[in-house]
């Protein structure tokens, strides 16, 4: 957590504050995740295949 919160640029106890488990910190990022994927998916559904080369 120390790690996470250095990366970050926040303080110890902010992590604890906002996150009060570690599985809530890694649940908040992988929906963050998640949610930029299922953008991306979208975007690449509604875009035009790309052509073939020779």
């Amino acid at each position: 957590m120390r790690d996470i919160a250095r990366r970050a640029g926040v303080g110890l106890t902010t992590l604890p504050h906002h996150f009060p488990r570690r599985e809530d910190l890694f649940e908040a990022l992988l929906r963050t995740k998640l949610d930029v994927l299922t953008q991306r998916a979208g975007k690449l559904e509604t875009s035009t295949p790309p052509t073939k080369r020779s």
